[in-house]
Formats: structure tokens, sequence, C-alpha cells
């Protein structure tokens, strides 16, 4: 299995594309606040809202529609498995990014 992270998400749109029955990345605007956060490809495994509450085994409109639902919510966190090749660089935005690389 692939690494995971967990990546904390900015209140309001989050300017990225999803597609697939399990939901994989599949756009991410410049001006999107996840632009750098998160890849083509990743797979997102849950979301966690700030009340504890964890949503797996979404779809993409199932997600889409939480993620929607809840982008109000200042704590809310997606679990992203990583699907990167065998060797990456990862270059994040200077700033505190709060991920867990499991």
């Amino acid at each position: 299995m692939a690494p995971s992270c967990k990546v904390p998400l900015p209140t309001g749109s989050l300017k990225v594309a999803f597609k697939g029955d399990i939901p994989k990345v599949s756009g991410v605007d410049q001006a999107s606040p996840m632009y750098g956060a998160f890849k083509i490809g990743y797979t997102v495994l849950e979301l966690e809202l700030g009340d504890g509450t964890v949503m797996q085994g979404l779809d993409t409109r199932e997600l889409v529609a939480a993620l929607n639902e809840h982008s109000n919510d200042p704590k809310r966190r997606m679990k992203m498995e990583m699907t990167l090749p065998k060797e990456s660089v990862i270059v994040l935005q200077a700033g505190e990014h709060g991920l867990i690389i499991e």
C-alpha cells in the first residue's frame, strides 16, 4: 500500500477536481489553497470532520457533497493515499501544513 497523509483543509472551496467510484484527484486549480499539497492521482481514503465524524467509502459524488456541506468546518481533514512513483520529490509552500505522513 502506498503511504498516506492527513491534510488539514481550509474553509471554503478547495478548487480541486475528483473522479472515479473511489475518488482520485483529477485536477488542482493553480488558485487552489491545496495547490502543491494535492497531486493528481492521490486517492481519497476518508474525510474527517471537526466533530470527529469520519466518512469512509465515499464515491466522488458523495465526497463533493460532503465537502460542500461542511465547507465552513475549519477542522476538517482528508486522508489521502499518496499514489506516487517509487521516487518523488514533494515541495511544500512555506508555512505550517500539519501534514502527517504514515
